[in-house]
């Protein structure tokens, strides 16, 4: 990887064995990953994605064929964190980690994020506070505000809205993509990924 900001991250992909996990599996999968990986808590730029490839029904969620669990890390933690093939981890029921790949960010001129978390409940606040976590990393866009969501419940509830930011350089789209934006990167908040087109993120 060169000296880019984004080429100092990349996404390190496993697939998953299994038939089930719990609806709200967030915690327990950051749990049982900074249990595995001792050094995952002080990486605080490191995230993991929403897990992909999962079919709700009566509350839980089915593991498929395409089912993955992604980690967005730096560069120099990636062999460390790739030796959690075959870790069992209890998300709700028992899944097994298969062998990981590796894949690099793409600058993408625009990119997504499901759930972005910077504390704010109500949507102008929220804009306005994403906006300005953006321009203090230096990058610069146009965002539109996407659908209102919620992760978990309780004293553990995380609350925030999807996030487009489009107009991207190639340096700052990888920028964005490895640190992320707002709190709880673990919980698969403020991780953004390419998107194809400007399209409504409210859907």
């Amino acid at each position: 990887m060169s000296g880019e900001p984004g080429r100092r991250f990349a996404d390190l992909s496993f697939p998953v064995r299994g038939e089930a996990i719990a609806r709200d599996y967030a915690r327990s999968l950051d749990r049982a990953l900074c249990l595995a990986l001792d050094w995952l808590e002080a990486e605080d730029e490191a995230g993991v994605h929403p897990i992909k490839g999962l079919a709700e029904t009566a509350g839980r969620m089915l593991v498929s064929r395409r089912t993955r669990i992604v980690l967005r890390l730096p560069a120099h933690r990636l062999e460390a964190a790739a030796r959690l093939a075959g870790a069992r981890f209890d998300l709700g029921a028992p899944v097994e980690l298969g062998e990981p790949v590796v894949r690099e960010l793409v600058p993408y001129p625009v990119v997504y994020a499901r759930l972005v978390s910077v504390g704010c409940e109500d949507e102008l606040m929220f804009q306005a506070e994403a906006c300005r976590q953006v321009t203090q990393a230096g990058v610069k866009c146009e965002m539109i505000v996407g659908r209102r969501r919620e992760l978990g419940a309780g004293e553990s509830r995380c609350m925030g809205f999807g996030l487009m930011l489009h107009g991207l350089s190639p340096e700052h789209s990888l920028s964005i993509q490895a640190r992320g934006l707002g709190a709880n990167r673990r919980l698969g908040c403020g991780i953004f990924v390419p998107h194809k087109t400007i399209a409504a993120v409210s859907a």
